[in-house]
């Protein structure tokens, strides 16, 4: 969402997947990975209109010509694990958000539209950071540049090209 504001400043942190969450008894729960339209006759919770996640969720799908018609709408990302965790249906949730509920939640990938949520630091241009705001920024820009020449590194010496 950062990008879509004026007067911020953004820095890309890392892209995290969009993942189906299911819970772990379900058919699907055993699948490496899926196309959206394998899951549209599935039980679909889905995340309150409006919010970050539910934005790039809607417009993605529309633009591959996918339509999921959620079962039941509820207000964040925790919400929508529980109801999975109960057993209520699906959902799809970025990679690192399903790790909350992991016991009783399987995630798997889905494809046809590859969905990604870009993560990332933002700030307002509009005035400076104090010294010790300024200090925890640099420090998490350092760590952000490290980690992403971690993970690009190893596919560069591989020829994998990016």
């Amino acid at each position: 969402m950062g990008l879509q504001e004026t007067g911020l400043e953004f820095h890309p942190f890392c892209d995290e997947r969009i993942m189906l969450a299911v819970p772990r008894d379900h058919r699907l729960a055993k699948r490496d990975s899926l196309r959206w339209i394998d899951v549209l006759d599935q039980k679909f919770i889905a995340i309150a209109r409006g919010t970050p996640v539910r934005v790039l969720l809607d417009f993605e799908l529309a633009r591959s010509g996918a339509h999921v018609a959620p079962e039941c709408e509820v207000g964040n990302l925790h919400a929508a694990l529980h109801c999975v965790a109960a057993g209520l249906g699906i959902t799809a949730v970025p990679e690192h958000t399903g790790s909350v509920l992991g016991s009783r939640i399987e995630l798997v990938h889905l494809t046809d539209p590859r969905i990604v949520v870009q993560r990332g630091l933002v700030r307002p241009l509009s005035r400076e950071l104090r010294p010790a705001a300024k200090g925890f920024w640099d420090c998490l820009l350092d760590v952000s540049h490290a980690l992403t020449a971690q993970s690009v590194a190893p596919h560069l010496r591989r020829g994998v090209s990016q």
